[in-house]
């Protein structure tokens, strides 16, 4: 076996050589970091200066200046929201291609106060221009020229119906007048028959629990009773009522203030007194 034998001559020169890969790595990360710096002033977003030129008029609450669209149509890119087949060259453009369009209002076509706008594309074989309109009262489009919608069944049996009821209205009109008067007659008929049964519910006595079971407790009572105790309750009862009738007769005319709270406590309790002494008095005599 061989043994590496190391001098002190080499040991220094392996150190001297670290020494220097050290201090040469140091100096290539100070220069990396100067590139970066230097890279981020220009990079992208720096390309253009930051500062732009403002005249001396310039006054920032009115609007800026638009670019107007030429012949009042816009440059969009439109998906087509259902297949199609070209009139001129039968090619079909399937549900989902994007073509590059134009966009433009249609004056004289509103509905409830919604835009209609119509929309020119070009088939992708023949180049010939086809125009879709929107339509919002269906959530839809409408393929207005240039190509046929393939699949839309319902469309023809919306107008179809459409039409028969326009002619029903039209050619009806006695029937509708005839059915209005037997709408009125029904509601008065139903108006009467409501105050009818507001007369007879407040005629109607309601029913009270505890005057059912008073009655009930009477009529127990009175099928206990022999002769002799009716006729002792009919003198009874005249007896309480001539009772009453003299007692309210004899009733003093002035009042007495019921009022606990009142100011003038001994004037009330003479006129208590007094009240006791006349009818004392009037017991004796």
């Amino acid at each position: 076996m061989s043994y590496l034998v190391y001098n002190n001559d080499s040991i220094q020169c392996i150190n001297r050589h670290i020494y220097t890969i050290f201090l040469f790595l140091k100096k290539l990360k100070v220069i990396i970091q100067n590139l970066v710096e230097i890279l981020a002033k220009f990079s992208m977003g720096e390309r253009k200066p930051a500062c732009h030129y403002i005249p001396p008029d310039f006054d920032p609450s009115k609007p800026a200046r638009r670019c107007k669209p030429r012949n009042g149509q816009h440059q969009v890119r439109f998906m087509l929201p259902f297949s199609i087949q070209c009139d001129i060259c039968g090619d079909y453009l399937f549900q989902g291609t994007k073509t590059n369009s134009r966009k433009e209002l249609v004056y004289d076509e509103f509905y409830l106060g919604i835009n209609v706008y119509r929309i020119y594309l070009h088939c992708k074989s023949c180049y010939a221009e086809i125009t879709i309109k929107t339509d919002p009262k269906n959530c839809d489009y409408i393929v207005e020229k240039g190509a046929t919608r393939n699949f839309e069944p319902w469309r023809k049996l919306q107008l179809e119906q459409a039409l028969e009821e326009k002619k029903k209205c039209l050619g009806n009109v006695i029937q509708q007048v005839e059915e209005s008067t037997v709408d009125t007659q029904r509601e008065m008929d139903q108006l009467r028959e409501l105050e009818r049964l507001r007369a007879t519910s407040q005629k109607r006595d309601r029913a009270n629990l505890e005057n059912i079971l008073k009655n009930r407790d009477n009529n127990d009572i009175d099928a206990t009773l022999t002769e002799e105790d009716k006729k002792k309750l009919e003198t009874f009862e005249k007896d309480k009522q001539n009772f009453v009738k003299q007692k309210n007769q004899f009733m003093p005319t002035k009042l007495i203030s019921s009022n606990p709270f009142s100011k003038n406590k001994n004037n009330s309790s003479k006129s208590l007194l007094s009240y006791g002494d006349d009818t004392s008095d009037d017991s004796s005599d």
